[in-house]
């Protein structure tokens, strides 16, 4: 979907904001990171939060193998 691929090609993580009462385009929340879905809310009617942890050390090495490192600063 446009979601995981947007986080692929630009090396970021994304969120996206699903809704509880339509699977319609796209459906459901989730964070997804350029190597693919990191939490995904589950398939409910009811409302539902997401926490996640971000391995930004995975993303600087992500992003340091597709040439991306303008935002990325070696002393991070």
């Amino acid at each position: 979907p446009l979601s995981e691929r947007i986080a692929s090609e630009n090396g970021v993580f994304v969120a996206k904001v699903g809704n509880v009462r339509s699977d319609a385009r796209g459906g459901r929340s989730a964070v997804i990171a350029p190597w693919g879905v990191v939490e995904e809310a589950p398939p409910s009617p009811t409302d539902y939060v997401l926490t996640v942890d971000l391995d930004m050390e995975r993303l600087k090495a992500y992003k340091c193998g597709l040439g991306i490192t303008g935002d990325v600063s070696s002393s991070q």
